[in-house]
């Protein structure tokens, strides 16, 4: 009784709390913001006349993000692309270095989706390695946010200024909008901002060009490992000597995102070659997934008793290589080199996030006449580059399939081949791919930043083409 008791005063303080921080950021919060945050039309920008008000950086954002989700993909980049010097005209009186140096972070990053931790490394690469900014970064989340995989947040934690505090947030809540770092669109390199990918693979060549990094990739504690391998062998899996990671992602509601979901009973062909190679396979997800067939060598994970946060990165980190979809396991994998397999992924031009330990097999797109689109359309921003919605794939009239079983278990070959050391097989994949790179690849430019094809692409994607 006693601990019910107190248990209704805890809930009780909580909703009393919640309601005194929900009138006190509705009295902290600049109306143009309060305004704009929730709007879904860009009518009510659109409809400002005033010139000093359109030159506000939560307006700037707020246009851009608009433009992005309405398919005006130039337009958005183009209005965010010098988000610091807006800033900066904004509050002349502090120098340009003050905004750089006084970044908050968006709390989504951290407590969003899994694949957010994608930007945060992005961003934290440019800061601390070409940047040469060496302050934390701030980040404010309120007491009660969940954090996304805190195991894995363990490794960005060191290098941010952490402060979850719902007084805090609220306090900052102005500043959360004008000292921002966009990430949520977009990814800074250099003082600029740029898309995703753009930033990526400038990121990814500048990694192979410079050594002695004071941020790179992360690794998993000796401690962490060991604990790892022993649950493996309280499952009597460690006789198997090396495994893959598979996700696919799923979705039983049909929303603009549903173009990226993916039948996961077309990878068991591809399951079955693992295992014959001596692998093992974890099927990563949650328990709202369809099961799949119970097979020797396939943990259906989601439903097994080895499911946990601490695990999902544990796995990611130490595969011997992941077989991701357009979801966001596969960050993970990337934040630790793990080679990925990436299969059934749009957008296109995401293609540039990827590094030279990776294989790239999108989904097939076919324009209204039922023709395969060109390479040229594919990966242009002015084109559908930068497609994202099923809405608007349906807009440009374009029909998206799936990744066939058999092309998949091409790319899982390749990919057995590509982490194995030299055999003739691997030697006519990079040759094949080099003379793709070379006709469809050679000078693509964003802006005035030359892009390099650094991921492999499956010969499957290869073949249609050639």
């Amino acid at each position: 009784m006693k601990e019910t008791n107190l248990n209704l005063l805890g809930h009780f303080k909580k909703k009393l709390n919640s309601l005194f921080l929900i009138f006190y950021a509705s009295f902290k919060e600049e109306s143009v913001i309060k305004k704009l945050k929730n709007e879904k039309s860009l009518k009510e920008i659109e409809s400002l006349n005033n010139n000093i008000l359109l030159k506000n950086p939560a307006v700037v954002f707020f246009r851009s993000k608009l433009n992005l989700e309405k398919g005006k993909i130039e337009k958005g980049y183009n209005d965010i692309e010098d988000f610091e010097e807006t800033k900066y005209l904004w509050e002349p009186k502090k120098k340009f270095n003050f905004f750089l140096k006084n970044q908050i972070i968006p709390s989504c990053r951290i407590t969003g989706s899994f694949g957010n931790y994608r930007t945060v490394f992005a961003y934290l690469y440019n800061r601390i390695n070409i940047q040469k900014i060496f302050s934390k970064p701030k980040i404010f989340i309120k007491k009660y946010d969940k954090i996304t995989n805190f195991f894995l947040f363990r490794f960005f934690k060191p290098f941010l200024n952490f402060n979850q505090n719902s007084f805090s947030y609220f306090k900052n809540i102005n500043k959360i909008y004008y000292h921002k770092t966009p990430i949520e669109i977009t990814l800074p390199y250099k003082n600029k901002y740029y898309p995703w990918p753009v930033t990526e693979n400038l990121i990814n060549q500048h990694r192979q060009k410079n050594k002695n990094l004071k941020f790179n990739y992360f690794k998993i504690e000796k401690n962490y490992l060991n604990k790892g391998r022993e649950l493996l062998k309280k499952h009597n899996l460690d006789k198997y000597k090396w495994y893959v990671a598979l996700h696919v992602r799923e979705s039983k509601i049909s929303d603009d995102q549903s173009f990226r979901n993916v039948n996961p009973k077309n990878y068991l062909k591809s399951v079955k070659k693992i295992i014959s190679k001596g692998g093992l396979v974890f099927r990563i997800g949650n328990k709202s997934m369809t099961p799949l067939p119970k097979l020797e060598g396939l943990i259906d994970y989601p439903f097994s008793n080895l499911n946990s946060e601490f695990m999902d990165i544990f796995l990611a980190a130490t595969s011997k290589f992941v077989i991701g979809t357009s979801s966001g396991f596969w960050t993970a994998a990337s934040f630790f080199k793990t080679p990925i397999l990436i299969t059934n992924y749009l957008p296109f031009m995401d293609y540039y996030s990827f590094n030279h330990n990776s294989i790239f097999l999108p989904k097939t797109v076919l324009n209204e006449k039922n023709q395969i689109i060109s390479i040229g359309e594919s990966y242009s921003i002015k084109k559908i580059g930068y497609t994202h919605t099923s809405k608007q794939f349906l807009s440009k009239k374009l029909k998206v399939l799936e990744n066939t079983e058999d092309e998949i278990l091409v790319s899982v070959d390749e990919m057995l081949n590509l982490v194995s050391g030299n055999n003739k097989e691997k030697k006519d994949f990079i040759h094949l791919n080099k003379k793709f790179k070379n006709i469809f690849f050679k000078n693509n430019f964003y802006n005035k930043n030359r892009l390099l094809p650094l991921a492999h692409f499956s010969s499957s994607y290869i073949n249609k083409y050639l």
